[in-house]
């Protein structure tokens, strides 16, 4: 598939779908690669869109190893694996793959921001600091 030769609307699809097919398969190296690959390509069609930046821990002053708390799970072993990945339940997974994961195996509602602390800090707060705060 040339993503090159894809709409807007075309990849925002293939992201969608990439990522169920991710958190089906947390080992799905195809889905990780389509999803990354895919959203550049958005950005460099669209970029006054209002997208935000993916989070990047290292950059928000998190390290190698640092927890990552989802509030209604606080047992779960959560951790920095890269500056991308989180590391749970031996597996490599991006933040959004496991929301959706933990938001259903907890019987919660899937809200991208409210369940995730560093310390006594919500993650979002984190984020909003690193890059900004979202536009209005």
């Amino acid at each position: 598939m040339n993503i090159f030769s894809l709409t807007p609307d075309e990849l925002k699809t293939l992201i969608e779908n990439a990522r169920r097919q991710l958190s089906k398969n947390l080992d799905n190296k195809k889905a990780e690669e389509i999803i990354s690959q895919a959203t550049a390509r958005l950005l460099e069609l669209n970029p006054s869109d209002g997208r935000r930046p993916d989070i990047d821990y290292i950059q928000c002053g998190l390290n190698i190893g640092d927890r990552i708390i989802f509030s209604p799970a606080p047992k779960e072993e959560i951790v920095v694996h890269s500056n991308r990945l989180l590391k749970w339940r031996g597996t490599q997974i991006h933040i959004t793959p496991l929301r959706e994961k933990l938001c259903e195996q907890y019987g919660v509602p899937n809200d991208a921001n409210k369940h995730w602390y560093v310390g006594n800090r919500l993650l979002s707060e984190i984020y909003d600091e690193t890059y900004g705060p979202k536009p209005a």
